[in-house]
């Protein structure tokens, strides 16, 4: 694994400042110094770089050796429209594209999704055509970090000259909030959330996906 969830390291690092380097717009976070509309991009565009050369090397130097495989760890929500309507249908591709995309679409096809292109234009970086074949199928095995899926709707915010990473996505977000502390100590809603995937995780397996593992995080996070 070249990095664990390299978006949260772009988004809470270079938008809202929550992480370090915090940096951030004024407008975003609390911080002294940064871009919210540019950074995060121009930061998830070199840890790309930097884990497709962590991968040429690999591959070069230890992999007939060791027999391993590599790739890169990413964090994954799934969204899906709240209505049938046309406008939330794009919202939810919008939020699949700047959410999952965003990694996953240069790691396959050696560009960024064609959503992110139109929205961000000269703000998203463009890979080079040696960096182009560099990045592309720069994996062996699909590691993914499952969170949970969210209903996506267009919420027709008027237009505004200041944004961010998450303003690019231009979408409302269907979130409850969290738990009450009695209610987060006896959580049923996790334990019905790990036997649904694993029931679901089953059924692919048995439909012949290939799956190697799954795995729980319990008390660690992206900050440890």
């Amino acid at each position: 694994m070249t990095f664990n969830e390299p978006r949260m390291v772009a988004a809470l690092g270079f938008d809202n400042g929550i992480n370090p380097p915090n940096r951030c717009s004024k407008q975003f976070g609390n911080c002294t110094d940064g871009n919210s509309a540019t950074e995060p991009y121009i930061a998830a565009h070199h840890l790309i770089l930097n884990h497709a050369e962590a991968v040429k090397r690999y591959r070069e130097k230890y992999q007939a050796k060791q027999n391993g495989r590599i790739d890169i760890f990413l964090d994954f929500v799934w969204y899906e429209p709240l209505t049938r309507s046309k406008a939330d249908y794009y919202a939810a591709q919008r939020a699949r594209d700047f959410h999952i995309g965003w990694f996953w679409h240069p790691l396959v096809y050696g560009k960024y999704p064609r959503t992110m292109q139109k929205i961000l234009r000269e703000r998203l970086s463009k890979f080079t055509k040696s960096e182009v074949e560099k990045v592309k199928n720069s994996f062996d095995i699909l590691c993914l970090s499952h969170y949970t899926s969210y209903y996506i709707y267009d919420p027709h915010p008027p237009p505004s000259n200041v944004t961010d990473y998450q303003q690019d996505w231009n979408v409302g977000m269907d979130d409850p909030g969290n738990l009450t502390f009695p209610k987060s100590l006896h959580d049923s809603n996790r334990v019905n959330f790990y036997r649904s995937y694993l029931k679901e995780l089953k059924r692919a397996m048995d439909d012949g996906a290939n799956i190697t593992g799954y795995f729980a995080w319990s008390i660690l996070d992206n900050f440890e």
